[in-house]
């Protein structure tokens, strides 16, 4: 009767020690939750290959969708890529698809894009790349000369806006 008792004492206290090293395993685990991303080219200035500036749409897991217009910074630093966040339903992107059209003829214009602003410059001559600048909320710029084509290319009547 006495090793059935003493039995018991040490299968309780087995049990004991899993479900404490259990519980701590649960409290100090360091690994979180899968969040899948999704990636779809919207518009690219290059004609059948994909070449900057191009617009990509984002989705990561349950978060709403997001833009992200990539650009090499041929402003201020011939190598370095440069984008720029920001929401936007497709009633939105036919806007800045209108600033932009309107930026050939427009001496400037001011649009706030996400946290940053874009300001567009009329080219000197016609048929001639928009000059397009684009100052962040950090105080940092960056910019980017847009030919007419392209921009019917990156945002025109070629887009495809992924559905929500």
């Amino acid at each position: 009767m006495t090793t059935k008792r003493t039995w018991n004492k040490k299968g309780l206290q087995l049990l004991l020690v899993v479900l404490l090293l259990f519980l701590t395993s649960q409290t100090f685990g360091q690994i979180g939750e899968v969040k899948k991303e999704h990636r779809v080219i919207v518009g690219s200035s290059g004609d059948p290959q994909i070449s900057l500036p191009y617009l990509e749409f984002i989705r990561i897991s349950d978060k709403p969708g997001y833009y992200k217009l990539w650009y090499k910074d041929e402003l201020h630093s011939r190598d370095k890529i440069k984008s720029l966040d920001f929401y936007a339903s497709e009633m939105e992107l036919n806007y800045l698809y209108h600033v932009f059209k309107d930026g050939y003829t427009t001496v400037k214009q001011r649009l706030s894009v996400g946290e940053g602003l874009i300001l567009t410059s009329r080219p000197g001559r016609v048929g001639q790349p928009m000059k397009v600048t684009i100052y962040y909320e950090n105080g940092s710029m960056g910019g980017f000369f847009l030919k007419e084509d392209q921009l019917e290319r990156m945002l025109g009547s070629y887009k495809t806006v992924p559905s929500e």
